[in-house]
């Protein structure tokens, strides 16, 4: 009997087109990842510094301070048990570290994905096209993003801030757009009639009234950056 072939309808070497994509980024954007990688590495570097540079019953006694303040005596004292344990381990420095990189990261994803929750609300085709890269971002495992962060970036800080923040983006991003699009007509139109340009309207109207919807992605964007 004649051995049966499996048709090849497409007849690609898929390994070969991404180490050609990878080789033509790294040979012709070289000048652009070296930009991203040197501001975010600067970021993270100098507020390691800070927090460093603090004493650690400074830094301590402030991260307790706001756990009492923002949430309440129980997460206080868990903060209080978690910095004594840190001290008693001796890596506070590592702490330190961490605190910075999630911070970095949490603040970069703020500031690129509250505008571009913004484009997605004032434009049903920029939402159209950013709705299926969220949903891959928030699809994918963050570790995935490690592997092209670390080709492209190398290793250290760069790479892990980097994966986070693909990572931890979407919420807000999603949540800024849905906050937006939730302002009624009625608020629109009333400062439509005080004269309101379009900017105007944004954000003396539509940001203010969306803003407990966009704090609440804020919020998720640093709980996804731990």
């Amino acid at each position: 009997m004649a051995e049966s072939k499996n048709p090849q309808l497409l007849n690609i070497d898929i390994a070969a087109v991404v180490e050609n994509i990878v080789a033509w980024i790294q040979n012709n954007l070289e000048w652009l990842l070296d930009a991203i990688a040197t501001v975010i590495d600067f970021f993270v570097s100098n507020l390691e510094g800070l927090l460093l540079w603090l004493d650690p019953y400074i830094a301590g006694g402030l991260l307790v301070l706001l756990g009492f303040w923002r949430v309440g005596i129980g997460f206080g004292i868990f903060c209080i048990a978690s910095v004594l344990l840190f001290w008693e381990m001796q890596l506070w420095p590592e702490t330190m570290s961490t605190v910075a990189l999630v911070l970095s990261a949490s603040i970069v994803a703020i500031i690129v994905g509250v505008p571009i929750g913004i484009a997605m609300s004032r434009n049903d085709m920029v939402e159209r096209l950013v709705r299926p890269v969220l949903d891959l971002m928030q699809t994918m495992p963050p570790f995935v993003y490690l592997i092209p962060a670390a080709i492209f970036f190398g290793l250290g800080k760069v790479p892990g801030t980097i994966a986070t923040v693909v990572f931890a983006m979407p919420p807000g991003v999603r949540l800024t757009n849905l906050g937006i699009r939730q302002v009624s007509e009625e608020n629109i139109e009333a400062g439509l009639a005080f004269g309101c340009t379009p900017r105007q309207l944004l954000t003396k109207v539509q940001m203010p009234l969306a803003m407990p919807t966009i704090m609440q992605g804020v919020n998720q964007t640093i709980m996804l950056s731990l």
